[in-house]
């Protein structure tokens, strides 16, 4: 009894209908309903992400925090080592990740 609700919880999806990406404003131009006041509201939502501005950063200050920090390092050579098996494993993790998503 607990095998059959076991099996029957695994059924496969239904079939959907496959979407073409193409929209009709972007192959007839644009249409009545896209000229809506309510893409007005999405434009003036776009305009106030483009207003933000980032902080200000110092290139002096961080150049001059990184190399007191280096100089508080007493084993130079094992920080090294370190940071380029950090590197390394970053660019593994990227070239196992761009070979699944190639699949």
């Amino acid at each position: 009894m607990l095998a059959a609700s076991r099996v029957s919880a695994f059924r496969p999806l239904a079939a959907r209908p496959v979407r073409s990406m193409r929209t009709s404003a972007s192959v007839n131009g644009p249409t009545k309903a896209s000229l809506a006041p309510s893409s007005k509201k999405a434009e003036a939502k776009r305009s106030v992400a483009v207003m933000a501005q980032a902080p200000k950063v110092d290139p002096e200050e961080i150049v001059k925090t990184l190399s007191e920090q280096w100089d508080k390092v007493d084993n130079k050579g094992n920080a090294l080592l370190i940071g380029g098996g950090g590197i390394f494993a970053l660019w593994l993790a990227s070239t196992v990740v761009g070979a699944i998503n190639s699949v």
